[in-house]
């Protein structure tokens, strides 16, 4: 697809949105819920000057009496962070946002049963879009790296990796060992990657974390499950939105936003393109994505949502340094890295579309498929490689609520499909163009689940659950030319169906504190590029991870809500751990190491110390979140040593995060961001450690209502002021001592955003 046809397209789409409707004429305002846009009746709307307090109705409307017009509202509801707003001429729709430092009133999908947070038992972590927002909109990476048990790490502008209670153990490059799904598809291929540098933030509203073994719902994966939500559809008859931020090193964003609603339609159009030149070398990144969505109610029962997302992403690959390198020139690429144009350039399209069907009062289904087209090239220093690749796949779930007896029951039942196939040709590289041709392969990669989940609320204030999963996968793999060894093969690699349950017991202490208890057992079988490594070989006895997973923790708010804190303990024990290594020319392979014992220490406090909206500094809050592992190889012996006892690689024994805010009435916030990591092992025999390091990040900004329909964002940041020299994400055994990929130094960026809305 043409580039400037995409940039026209959006273009074109925010100049159509931004056309004006007619305004409703009955006097007030409609009080909605900013995530779900559902009426909140019961909402309290305090005149500010008369004091007049007056109350939402069934559908969510205040109404106000003429002369109140022009004067400004505190509107307040039982969960929500209240708003001031001042109202116009005309009827308004004003949203509140889910108080996020109230955990007993958010509703999360965690495993596959909508609850309130303290009603989920597990490692669990969530991230609303105000956390996104908070630093330079260009990666989440800052905002993963708050939470505590999850560091994500960038390589190179578009490179990333995703470590989850050390998941990226086996990770030289990519996510893996971590399940993740977006608006209920599943965006982890079959093969058992997951490409999330194809998504911009533009396409991203909250994150949800599941963390350790999510196989009894999400199937295979012993990291944990990432579940994304898109941004929602607005209920405004018209809206559109732009945004524009610029920084160093070549940083440029743009977004164009636009969403139109029917009476039972809506459809939204989001473009985003992002470019840098990057810090090193080499690692300039160039993506664009257009998303359109829509949902459709096909009757008061039913409803259709669809999503479309086309990415086109094009970035350099600097590589690894060497110590001696990264302390001389921390900007320079690997040699021969810019001669050889290492680099990918991935165009991918997903189609996806979501069913929801209130079958009967107590029970309904929701099922979703999608179909998603590909290609991908990356030129590298040792080889050149060409993929092409096709996939659909799909999920369906019932669920059902019914009382046994004096014990209500929730029943959660459905199945996963993926299939992919795959392409690849492997060339040499001279100078970055494409030589002869080494080895051809078909690929054809197929991911089968079904599962079932039942919770039963206990007298006692007690849940109970019981779910598990039946999990099946298989990797054929036909060599159709081999200028090497002229020997073409079939190999076919069918992992044992594996039975994941987990158990887990929660306490509600009272009805913002609960207790958890649960033990989970998953499995996590190679991707395919652990089976076929790059360089050709097939790895045909790599056998699948095994974990068992116990966890206990606390969760809840205290002092009048002042206080939101979630504590977690946990033991993982992994038999069959897999491992990378560098081969003796230099290409990665991997293997299975024997066992691991991950324990680890997770905690999180958020304080609000100031929560005044109708006060000059209407908000001071803050958050840690502290992070203690013991993560030991309990057997490992290969021919190159023993290293049983060592640390895990590429995981930090203890890391934290300090974030701070502050809200002034007039519109003016500032951001401020903390980040401590302790020395990292890049070695399985735990020679070479990246050294400790602190990064803080600021952002400061001003927002307002310009107009009615009108609202301006400005803002500014400053990331790794003090600039630290330091890798924020590391290669792992790397071949020649090439373990550092270095971070930008300080570095500074600015922006703005205008959304219109349209009644």
């Amino acid at each position: 697809m043409n580039k400037n046809y995409l940039q026209g397209l959006g273009l074109s789409a925010l100049f159509f949105f931004m056309l004006p409707l007619a305004a409703y004429t009955q006097d007030g305002f409609k009080v909605l819920d900013l995530i779900t846009s559902e009426p909140l009746p019961g909402a309290n709307a305090r005149n500010i000057r008369t004091g007049d307090v007056y109350v939402a109705d069934l559908n969510g409307w205040v109404i106000v009496p003429t002369e109140s017009k022009a004067q400004s509202f505190e509107v307040t509801f039982v969960g929500y962070q209240k708003r001031i707003f001042r109202l116009n001429n005309k009827a308004e729709e004003v949203f509140l946002e889910p108080d996020y430092n109230l955990l007993d009133g958010i509703e999360v999908i965690g495993y596959e049963s909508t609850r309130r947070i303290t009603e989920i038992a597990g490692g669990f972590a969530f991230l609303p879009n105000r956390e996104l927002t908070r630093f330079n909109d260009a990666t989440l990476v800052h905002a993963m790296n708050t939470l505590p048990g999850i560091r994500m790490e960038e390589r190179a502008p578009g490179s990333y990796r995703i470590n989850i209670r050390g998941s990226s153990l086996r990770s030289p490059f990519g996510i893996r060992n971590v399940k993740v799904y977006w608006n209920d598809i599943p965006f982890t291929e079959p093969t058992g990657s997951t490409p999330i540098n194809l998504m911009d933030l533009n396409n991203i509203d909250r994150i949800e974390v599941i963390k350790g073994p999510g196989a009894s719902i999400y199937g295979a994966g012993i990291g944990g499950v990432i579940n994304l939500s898109g941004i929602p559809l607005s209920r405004k008859a018209i809206q559109s939105g732009v945004s524009y931020s610029g920084g160093s090193y070549g940083f440029h964003r743009f977004t164009a936003n636009g969403t139109v609603q029917g009476d039972k339609h809506m459809l939204s159009i989001r473009f985003a393109t992002l470019k840098t030149d990057g810090y090193r070398e080499q690692s300039a990144l160039d993506r664009k994505t257009l998303q359109i969505q829509g949902s459709f109610e096909l009757n008061e029962k039913q409803n259709l949502s669809l999503f479309l997302l086309y990415s086109d992403l094009y970035y350099q690959l600097p590589g690894g340094l060497t110590l001696a390198e990264f302390e001389a020139n921390p900007r320079m690429a690997r040699p021969n890295a810019a001669r050889q144009r290492s680099s990918i350039d991935n165009q991918n399209l997903l189609v996806g579309f979501s069913h929801d069907i209130q079958i009967a009062e107590n029970f309904s289904n929701t099922t979703s498929i999608y179909l998603s087209d590909g290609h991908f090239e990356n030129p590298f220093i040792l080889n050149y490689k060409q993929d092409r690749f096709e996939g659909l796949g799909g999920r369906t779930r019932f669920n059902y609520q019914t009382d046994i007896g004096s014990i209500t029951t929730r029943w959660v039942a459905g199945g996963e499909y993926q299939w992919n196939c795959n392409w690849t040709r492997n060339y040499g590289n001279v100078n970055g163009r494409l030589d002869s041709l080494r080895f051809e392969d078909y690929i054809i990669a197929v991911q089968g689940m079904a599962f079932a989940q039942v919770e039963a609320d206990l007298p006692g204030e007690w849940i109970a659950t019981l779910g598990g999963s039946i999990n099946y996968v298989n990797y054929e793999i036909d060599r159709v030319a081999d200028a090497f060894n002229n020997n073409p093969f079939l190999f076919t690699k069918s992992f044992q169906p594996v039975f994941s349950p987990r158990m887990s017991l929660l306490k509600k202490l009272n009805r913002q504190i609960s207790a958890h208890a649960s033990v989970s057992y998953g499995f996590s079988p190679p991707t395919s590029l652990e089976v076929r490594t790059n360089e050709g070989s097939i790895n045909r006895d790599l056998e699948a991870e095994k974990g068992l997973n116990y966890e206990i923790g606390i969760r809840g708010n205290a002092f009048s809500n002042n206080l939101r804190f979630d504590v977690s303990a946990f033991l993982l024990q992994q038999t069959e751990t897999i491992v990378s290594r560098a081969s003796e020319v230099g290409t990665i392979i991997f293997e299975n190491s024997g066992a691991t014992s991950q324990r680890g220490l997770e905690v999180l406090f958020a304080e609000t110390l100031l929560d005044n909206p109708s006060g000059f500094i209407s908000r001071i809050a803050m958050q840690q979140s502290i992070t203690i592992n013991h993560f030991r190889f309990t057997d490992y012996v290969t021919n190159t040593g023993d290293f049983t006892g060592n640390m895990l690689t590429g995981t930090p024994a203890n890391f934290a995060a300090l974030t701070a805010d502050l809200d002034l009435r007039p519109g003016f916030y500032l951001n401020g961001t903390l980040n401590y990591s302790d020395r990292i092992p890049l070695n399985d025999g735990n020679s070479v450690f990246a050294d400790p390091f602190h990064l803080i990040n600021l952002k400061a900004g001003f927002r307002r209502n310009i107009t009615g329909s009108m609202q301006c964002e400005i803002f500014a940041g400053v990331e790794n002021l003090l600039n630290e020299k330091y890798s924020l994400g590391n290669d792992l055994n790397a071949f020649g001592g090439r373990f550092f990929s270095p971070a930008p130094d300080r570095n500074y960026y600015a922006g703005i955003k205008i959304l219109f809305n349209h009644d």
